[in-house]
């Protein structure tokens, strides 16, 4: 690839130019990764500053793209100008209800903006995350989306190594990690769990359980928080005996609620982390001979389909996946034109139904 003739116009067209002539040729071949920048520099007698400008109007042109750690690769698609590419979504733990529900829309969205989604999940098995992103990044996708989930201690000392030595551009989903410089698309569960408390204490409630998953998780942490410091912002109290976490189903956790509710002297009303919590918590009040909305007001978070068929209509938060997902595609756009992304917020909406007791009278407490 050495030149010995130069150019009269700009030095990194010369160069781009030369690149493109080699792949129209068929010498440089879909998926052919190029020499480094400095062998580059040596092959044309040009600054890393020149090379670099080639490789920037031959990525705008669709020629080239680039893998972060690994270099420069002939486009699969080099004459067509496309930014197209494929992202990886890594779900590190399970795959419940609202990852499904965020992957169908991420599918729509991402699809209109001409990039596929290959969904990968590691069943908790968080040593394989860093392998997940050099397999990612060695069948060339341009991001990886990686779903937080987990314990919320630890995540800064989790992430800080992974996204130092990540092959490939990171983009957090659902929430962002203190100390963790990379862009996310959070999804604002604390200030949807405020609204919808916020609510129940605008129809008069003011002993209000919490009903869920563990403060300490990811998935319980920021709900928690958003119920108990709208409480305290209103002057009303948090009563750690209201606070019942544990696996919806199981025996003791059924026992816990059935006590907490047989009082007369207990909660009015229950936030309630998921909505499958609010369904345990309205099974448990029909098992002791009380009702809701007429004795306990409950509502919960995600808008799961289960919630407009349950045997009390379940008031919820619907989180706004679709603009979460349009969020994330924007994202990725920008990442692959080379443009500073910054992270984004996305909220949600309360879905009134009969479970919150809105037309009922409220004992007052």
């Amino acid at each position: 690839m050495v030149m010995t003739e130069r150019p009269s116009g700009p030095l990194y067209r010369w160069v781009a130019d030369d690149i493109a002539d080699k792949v129209e040729s068929g010498r440089l071949q879909a998926g052919d990764r190029l020499p480094s920048e400095h062998a580059l520099c040596d092959a044309y007698g040009v600054s890393q500053i020149t090379v670099r400008r080639a490789l920037r109007e031959l990525k705008h042109d669709g020629i080239v793209v680039s893998r972060h750690g690994l270099g420069w690769f002939i486009s699969e698609h080099p004459q067509s100008g496309s930014r197209t590419g494929t992202v990886s979504l890594l779900v590190p733990d399970r795959l419940d209800a609202l990852p499904i529900g965020l992957l169908q829309a991420m599918m729509h969205a991402l699809g209109d903006a001409d990039l596929q989604v290959v969904l990968r999940t590691l069943e908790g098995n968080w040593d394989e995350l860093e392998d997940a992103l050099y397999v990612a990044a060695a069948e060339q996708h341009v991001a990886a989306l990686i779903l937080v989930q987990g314990e919320s201690s630890g995540l800064s000392d989790r992430f800080g190594g992974l996204v130092e030595q990540s092959p490939l551009p990171i983009i957090l989903i659902l929430r962002d990690i203190d100390g963790i410089d990379v862009p996310a698309v959070v999804l604002d569960e604390d200030i949807c769990a405020a609204t919808i408390t916020a609510h129940l204490l605008s129809l008069g409630h003011r002993r209000i359980a919490y009903v869920g998953a563990e403060p300490t998780s990811v998935s319980g942490d920021r709900r928690y928080w958003g119920y108990a410091n709208t409480l305290w912002d209103h002057g009303a109290d948090v009563s750690l005996e209201w606070v019942i976490t544990g696996q919806p189903g199981s025996s003791t956790f059924v026992s816990r609620l059935e006590t907490l509710f047989a009082s007369e002297d207990g909660p009015t009303a229950v936030f309630c982390s998921h909505d499958i919590y609010a369904l345990q918590v309205i099974s448990a009040l029909t098992n002791i001979g009380r009702a809701c909305p007429r004795d306990v007001a409950v509502v919960g978070m995600g808008d799961d389909n289960l919630c407009s068929v349950a045997p009390t209509p379940i008031t919820s938060v619907r989180f706004d996946l679709d603009g979460l997902a349009t969020a994330v595609a924007r994202q990725v756009k920008g990442l692959l034109l080379e443009q500073e992304v910054d992270t984004v917020h996305v909220g949600g909406r309360v879905i009134q139904r009969q479970s919150c007791g809105s037309t009922l009278p409220v004992r007052k407490g």
